[in-house]
């Protein structure tokens, strides 16, 4: 089922299925319904992202198609990078590493869903999606 909810968040790069106000919650939630997932669940106008957060469990060690939560903002995770190119870092032995964070995001400043590379934030939060899988 995992791969359902990543085919059909790639589906929607490029497109933009909604406008307004919170967009980015909604692609997620529509992502998961596509998916054949929480067919049930009703977006809540003013917070879909919270309320699809709030029925799962928070994880620190993330999958693919698990929910990523930038502060306000949502997407569908799909992996970590590593590089230099950013300056948040772990330390693994005497190595430094940089590691980047690959979603699939709706709304934001692009007003399209599209795919994302940021560093990793200390705020930065995943929702596992294990428990609503069939």
């Amino acid at each position: 089922m995992r791969h359902r909810v990543l085919k059909e968040a790639l589906d929607l790069v490029g497109g933009t299925p909604f406008g307004g106000p919170n967009w980015c919650g909604r692609f997620v939630l529509l992502t998961l319904q596509n998916a054949g997932l929480v067919p049930e669940w009703k977006a809540v106008d003013d917070a879909p992202g919270a309320m699809v957060c709030s029925r799962l469990q928070l994880v620190k060690n993330p999958m693919a198609g698990d929910i990523i939560k930038f502060t306000v903002h949502y997407g569908i995770f799909l992996g970590f990078t590593y590089g230099e190119r950013y300056s948040q870092r772990i330390r693994i032995g005497r190595l430094i590493r940089d590691i980047d964070v690959v979603s699939v995001d709706g709304g934001s400043y692009k007003d399209a869903v599209y795919m994302s590379r940021r560093p990793m934030h200390p705020k930065t939060e995943f929702y596992s999606i294990e428990g609503i899988l069939t």
